[in-house]
């Protein structure tokens, strides 16, 4: 009778659904990451309003301090240069993510091959193991006959 089954290739597998699990933390650790970058540039865009709101406000007043409106004009300036730094880091991450993402496609895909031979292995070995079984019935069944013919036999000779 066929043993039970064993997948020859069952350490290649765990190999490849390890590195897929590694790409799979890559990209959710990259979408974090973006997120977080998405985050940082609202909350930019936010003080730019209140500095620019600030800088009217102080514009708007009866005297006007130039020391202030050089101080609003250098945080306005730092601000939108974090902004676009944000924005830049932002546009890296997201190739790097598709990047990522490509090497997690390939992963999956590699390990679902793997997958694939070890379902139909494991049908190929399900089929021959009943094959074998319907075998060893058959020849039971055989010999039940053949010794029922003998003992119909006997008994007819014996009468």
């Amino acid at each position: 009778m066929a043993g039970v089954f064993r997948f020859r290739l069952a350490s290649v597998l765990r190999v490849r659904r390890a590195e897929m699990e590694r790409c799979q933390r890559r990209v959710a650790a990259r979408l974090a990451s973006i997120h977080e970058l998405e985050q940082r540039g609202a909350r930019l865009d936010v003080e730019i309003r209140r500095q620019v709101e600030a800088a009217r406000q102080s514009l708007c007043g009866g005297s006007l301090a130039i020391e202030q409106v050089m101080w609003d004009r250098h945080q306005l300036a730092r601000l939108r240069r974090e902004l676009a730094e944000t924005g830049a880091s932002i546009e890296r991450h997201q190739a790097e993510l598709t990047r990522e993402r490509a090497a997690l496609s390939a992963a999956h895909v590699r390990v679902r091959v793997l997958e694939r031979l070890e379902e139909r292995r494991r049908d190929a070995h399900a089929a021959e193991a009943a094959r074998i079984q319907r075998a060893i019935d058959d020849e039971r069944n055989v010999q039940c006959a053949t010794r029922r013919m003998s003992e119909t036999e006997a008994s007819i000779a014996l009468n």
